[in-house]
Parts: C-alpha cells; structure tokens; sequence
C-alpha cells in the first residue's frame, strides 16, 4: 500500500474523531438529557488530538524507511555459493537456495560474494579468489 494512503487515513481519521466527539458530546447526549462539561470534551479531544497526531507522525516516519522485502533488498547482501558458479549455480543466502550467474568469472563451492543485481529470479554475484 503507498504511504500516502496511511498519511491520509491516518489526518481524515484523527479530524472524524473530533468531530464525532463533537456532534455526541453537543447533540447526541443533551437528547437523554445527560450534559456533558465542556472541559470533559476538551479533555478527551486533546487526547484523541495527541493519539492523531502520533499516528501521523508515524505515517510519515513510515514513508521515509527502506523496503524490507523483495529481491530488491538482497542487493549488498553477502552470500554463501552452494555449488561452483562457472558462471551458473546456487547460492545459499538465508538458508534458501538461489540460482546465481558469476559476473567476474568462475567461484568456488563455499566461498563468500557479494549480491550486486538481481535478474528476474537469479542473482547476479561478484567475489571469489579474485575478487
């Protein structure tokens, strides 16, 4: 879901909520015959004004962090090779198997590379003896 969504809900939820406070505290309940003081409703819409405004500030703090998931985020990561990479085969990275494609040459069974693409479903890997 984009961010801006959870930014939107999050401002047209917090100003709902006041304005529900505001048509109960001022309509609904005089119709029972109950009477709300007015510092109650300002008490508890500077609550719900504080817990709107924390929900936005997370929206937004939210906007601002890196994906956590996709192969995008395998990128820079480091990596075990499976099997020998000349320049296809597997490497084992979060106790998964990945096919991987060498662009520096041949690698050795066990030896740590470095993830520098991702291609569809194979990872694009440099590293080895040389490199």
């Amino acid at each position: 879901m984009n961010t801006k969504w959870i930014l939107l809900d999050a401002v047209l939820g917090g100003i709902l909520k006041q304005v529900a406070l505001l048509a109960i505290a001022f309509w609904g309940l005089p119709v029972f015959d109950y009477y709300l003081p007015l510092w109650a409703v300002v008490l508890i819409g500077l609550a719900l004004a504080v817990q709107s405004g924390f929900s936005c500030f997370l929206a937004l703090r939210l906007r601002k962090l890196k994906p956590v998931t996709g192969t995008q985020t395998m990128i820079g990561r480091c990596c075990v090779t499976a099997t020998v990479l000349d320049p296809e085969g597997y490497v084992r990275i979060d106790g998964e198997l990945w096919r991987a494609v060498s662009v520096g040459g041949v690698i050795g069974a066990g030896m740590t590379v470095l993830i520098v693409a991702v291609d569809g479903m194979a990872l694009k890997v440099k590293g080895g003896p040389s490199g």
